[in-house]
């Protein structure tokens, strides 16, 4: 059983995940596993830490090892570390397994005799005391982690051995050609369209049951998560406005009436809509299908340029809307998506020699299984 790290940790962890939090956009993956990793104060075991899990080529992969693996992994599906003893067992194995093609790496890396210069070892020690807002807080984290400076350099030395392996047998072994590319488009050609688009502004106007979210930071026309608001939030006296279904509809029945007498729809929609979007006077964009609840893209992608229509019940609320202008579903020309051609081909090649690269590895090498990697 795991015993939980103590509580001055936990916050010391906490501080550490905001601070990366805020530099993740530039920070390398590699970079953020070692301060994940620096972070962590150490695990306690009720069962001995030294116990070897399993051997690869004799090399010993223990308890200790495969937590602290797990402390790489949660990270990257959880982002906190609120995990009870129960869910971290879910993780063992897949760290167990990662450890063991780690390990296989690392002995193939010194068998092709790849080393890592001392200056490399030194710029990645100062790029990870660059993330620390003080030099007390880098070893701060090294003391809780129970590691060494020496420790560190090994561990990045490692590090750095590792990726000029999988550079040399993956990534440089990887070549898509422009015949493949082209081939590629020939075939999948209906996969390289882009859908019919309409431009729309739209008011909403909410009634009770939406009031919990009416400072959303995304428009409720859409349903595309990745269809962002980026005017921010509404102004206090917009997230308490509260009304019945009754009033919401009235309220949007007189909105239409004043826009078909010739008031300004952008205008009226920075006035009453209830979405973020007000303040850009209700302004969307272009939106493909698909990106918009049902009830709002059967009368959209049927309106004419210029033409208002409402008020349109959802679960939201009620909408007016507004189409500005439309674009027809267009081929996209071979030049338009070569380079994302490239990329998808080179990923689905690179999984591929990944693959084949581990399992050619494991057959070769003798890897003794010595106790289960979890319960």
């Amino acid at each position: 059983m795991i015993k939980h790290r103590d509580t001055e940790a936990q916050r010391f962890f906490n501080f550490l995940n905001k601070l990366f939090y805020k530099l993740s956009v530039s920070v390398p993956q590699w970079l953020y596993f070692l301060i994940i990793f620096l972070s962590l104060p150490g695990v306690a075991f009720a069962d001995d830490p030294s116990m070897v899990l399993v051997k690869v080529n004799s090399v010993p992969i223990t308890l200790n090892d495969v937590e602290e693996e797990i402390d790489r992994i949660i990270p990257r599906t959880l982002f906190h570390r609120n995990v009870s003893p129960e869910k971290r067992a879910d993780y063992r194995k897949d760290a167990m397994e990662r450890l063991i093609d780690r390990e296989l790496q690392f002995q193939e890396s010194k068998a092709q005799g790849i080393k890592a210069e001392k200056k490399e070892i030194k710029n990645r020690i100062n790029d990870i005391k660059k993330r620390f807002p003080s030099n007390e807080k880098f070893k701060d984290a090294l003391q809780h982690s129970k590691l060494t400076i020496k420790d560190l350099e090994a561990k990045i030395e490692k590090d750095i051995i590792i990726e000029k392996l999988f550079k040399r047998e993956v990534e440089d072994k990887i070549v898509v050609s422009d015949k493949e590319i082209k081939a590629h488009y020939e075939n999948n050609t209906q996969k390289y369209k882009e859908l019919e688009q309409v431009k729309l502004r739209h008011i909403m106007v909410r009634f009770d049951k939406e009031s919990s979210q009416v400072a959303s930071n995304k428009s409720q026309v859409t349903n595309n998560k990745d269809h962002n608001n980026s005017s921010g939030i509404l102004p206090d006296k917009e997230k308490q406005k509260t009304r019945t279904k009754e009033e919401a509809k009235a309220m949007a029945e007189g909105l239409l009436e004043r826009i078909k007498k010739g008031e300004d729809f952008a205008t009226l929609a920075y006035e009453y809509s209830d979405d973020p979007y007000r303040v850009k006077g209700g302004e969307l964009g272009y939106v493909h299908k698909g990106r918009m609840v049902p009830e709002i893209e059967v009368l959209a992608f049927g309106m004419k340029i210029g033409e208002v229509m409402g008020h349109v019940e959802t679960e939201h609320g009620f909408y007016i809307i507004k189409i500005e202008d439309r674009k027809p579903e267009q081929q996209l020309s071979f030049d338009e998506v070569r380079d994302r051609i490239k990329k998808e081909l080179e990923e689905k090649k690179k999984k591929e020699r990944i693959k084949e690269w581990l399992k050619t590895m494991r057959e070769k090498a003798r890897i003794e299984y010595l106790q289960p990697a979890g319960p």
